[in-house]
């Protein structure tokens, strides 16, 4: 039990530590400007600073005497490697290395390809939060993923981390909470002999402690952007598609003991009842007014971006106009966000970025797509009704980047700003399991160290030329 203790107190740590208040408090007097940083209790003051007192000057060093012409310091040998010394380089890590890809079997590839590309590298050697994101949305659905494919019962020392990860998954960003849905994918045959509420338990308790971590850090955010909708029809709408997704499951049963001719006349009108809802909910979230174009003039700052962004009311009046945004996002930047997922733009593009050779870009996605492939012959990953969860989890996670960057835009923009490549990289393990389903392409063999060994070559390269790129500006 020591280690349900362990597990316990450093939950507790990681919530105090997600719900730490950090900011800034800064106060214009007669007598100069004040600045205190707050981290939870503590105050500290930045301005005006401590004044230090002058350290005393060294006394000068006595100036060395002038060496005698004609005589020479002795040179450093520098340390030859022997072939000996290679050889028993390469015998002491051969182990490690082939314990460590041997565990990559099953889909693991797949996490392994992304982990290794030059994104995700670089993202590991920052100073960005982004980094934390990354680690937590690889580290949730790999614990997923490995509950789905592990024998026996569910056992605590799986439960516990599931539930950490969940409750700190949603604090790290908003976008990637709907990752917790992979918790759907364990399956029923994990909690034979267990109570029979562990299963709903498990499912329903991941989902409620991301929701909480969720709450805390985006609730303000949220009702921002609904500025301009009218707040009772989204918290009405809210708990409707609550009471929905509760009653889904009950209502499938009932809709599948129905006759044929039932269940498709049934089918037909849930559709029309959906199509009747979603035009209610646009008609109750529309309040009618608009900016005038008096208000966009104004609106508009010196460098030529308006001051008003798209909310969900001006996007909820003006659907044509975000129809052409994205799509002429997409003809723009698709390119560019290709190379910024596999880490072929280095640095950070609106402050100081590269760009890489194509070859490079080519050869991580021909990797990638290479290591997510299953060899002929082996199990699915996914059973075939499962795969929907992925799926739906990929594509809600897309769509909210896309709302979140739209939020940021001017509504005078053409394209969307601020969406990068590297925030797809915590949902490209999703994407690379369900393109590994694919029943038209596999591999004669498993070529997992073969192409990990080639895409660390190539990562090589791509450090290589980042170098040189960076030292020639």
């Amino acid at each position: 039990m020591i280690w349900l203790w362990i597990l316990g107190i450093l939950a507790a740590l990681i919530l105090l530590l997600c719900l730490t208040r950090v900011g800034a408090r800064a106060e214009l007097r007669r007598d100069g400007v004040t600045l205190d940083a707050k981290i939870g209790p503590f105050h500290i003051r930045i301005l005006p600073a401590k004044e230090t007192p002058e350290k005393k000057k060294k006394p000068e060093k006595k100036a060395k005497k002038p060496e005698k012409a004609g005589e020479e310091k002795p040179k450093k040998s520098l340390p030859k490697i022997a072939l000996a010394d290679i050889k028993d380089a390469v015998h002491t890590l051969a182990p490690p290395l082939k314990r460590a890809l041997g565990r990559t079997r099953r889909g693991r590839s797949s996490l392994l390809a992304v982990g290794l590309l030059p994104g995700c590298l670089q993202q590991a050697a920052s100073f960005s939060p982004d980094a934390l994101v990354l680690g937590l949305a690889f580290a949730f659905a790999a614990h997923c993923l490995g509950m789905v494919w592990a024998d026996g019962p569910v056992r605590p020392a799986e439960a516990v981390p599931l539930l950490v990860l969940a409750a700190a998954l949603g604090p790290a960003q908003a976008v990637y909470v709907l990752l917790v849905g992979l918790v759907l994918l364990v399956p029923t045959r994990r909690f034979a002999g267990l109570p029979r509420w562990a299963e709903p338990g498990l499912k329903r308790g991941v989902a409620a402690a991301a929701l909480a971590g969720w709450s805390i850090y985006n609730l303000e955010y949220v009702r921002y952007i609904l500025r301009d909708v009218n707040e009772i029809a989204v918290f009405g709408l809210a708990a409707a598609a609550i009471l929905l997704l509760l009653s889904a499951r009950p209502a499938w049963n009932w809709w599948k003991s129905r006759p044929a001719r039932t269940r498709r006349a049934l089918a037909a009108g849930a559709v029309l009842l959906l199509a009747a809802a979603a035009f209610a909910a646009l008609k109750a979230l529309h309040l009618g007014g608009d900016l005038t174009p008096e208000q966009l003039a104004e609106g508009m700052q010196p460098n030529g971006d308006s001051i008003y962004t798209w909310s969900v009311g001006y996007t909820l009046r003006h659907l044509p106009a975000l129809a052409k945004l994205l799509v002429g996002t997409l003809c723009a930047k698709l390119p560019q966000l290709l190379q910024e997922m596999m880490g072929a733009c280095p640095g950070e593009p609106i402050v100081y970025g590269a760009e890489l050779s194509w070859a490079i870009t080519i050869g991580l996605l021909f990797t990638t797509l290479l290591a997510a492939c299953r060899p002929v012959g082996t199990p699915a990953r996914l059973e075939r009704g499962t795969r929907l969860v992925p799926a739906l989890a990929l594509l809600g996670v897309c769509g909210l980047l896309v709302l979140a960057c739209l939020t940021w835009t001017p509504v005078n923009y053409t394209i969307l700003f601020g969406l990068q490549g590297r925030y797809f990289l915590p949902v490209l393990p999703l994407a690379l399991l369900l393109w590994g389903e694919n029943r038209w392409l596999g591999l004669g063999r498993d070529l997992t160290r073969p192409l990990a060994l080639a895409q660390a070559a190539l990562c090589g390269l791509a450090a290589l030329q980042t170098m040189a790129l960076f030292a020639a500006r």
